[in-house]
């Protein structure tokens, strides 16, 4: 039987607390890919782990969700006067879509609602602005013609 978890450093009160990803588990029950990933303390698979905030929050309620995170953007040419944006995140970061739009158009996000009611903004997967970021978000800002 393993136990797996991610240890967090308290930043109050230099504390640590426990954050359980297994518990109790016998080693064949569990893929054997992501157990040498446990055993070799793989980066990317801890940090999936520890941005599960909906699952943290369950566990502890003063979870800090005011994560520091860089908005990485490159230009393509286009034909055409509309602009498409692919977010890729690979971690529950907890931010709203309309945040991270107002901050990568420069807009406020009323300004924003106004695309989305005028028919300007679209979200594939067709989503809330309100909703949490995901994975492979496209969103279109189509241009006056």
């Amino acid at each position: 039987m393993v136990d797996v978890w991610i240890i967090y450093n308290c930043i109050h009160c230099e504390g640590t607390w426990n954050y359980p990803i297994l518990s109790r588990v016998h080693v064949s029950k569990i893929n054997p890919n992501l157990y040498q990933k446990f055993m070799n303390n793989h980066n990317e698979t801890a940090w999936y782990y520890a941005f599960q905030i909906h699952h943290l929050r369950k566990l502890c309620k003063d979870v800090d969700t005011n994560v520091c995170y860089d908005l990485r953007m490159e230009r393509f040419e286009s034909k055409f006067n509309d602009l498409t944006i692919r977010i890729n995140c690979n971690y529950d970061l907890d931010l709203r879509i309309d945040k991270v739009l107002a901050e990568i158009l420069g807009v406020s996000r009323s300004n924003l609602k106004k695309l989305e009611i005028d028919g300007r903004l679209k979200l594939n997967p067709n989503i809330s602005m309100k909703k949490r970021i995901i994975d492979h978000l496209q969103v279109t800002v189509v241009g006056k013609g």
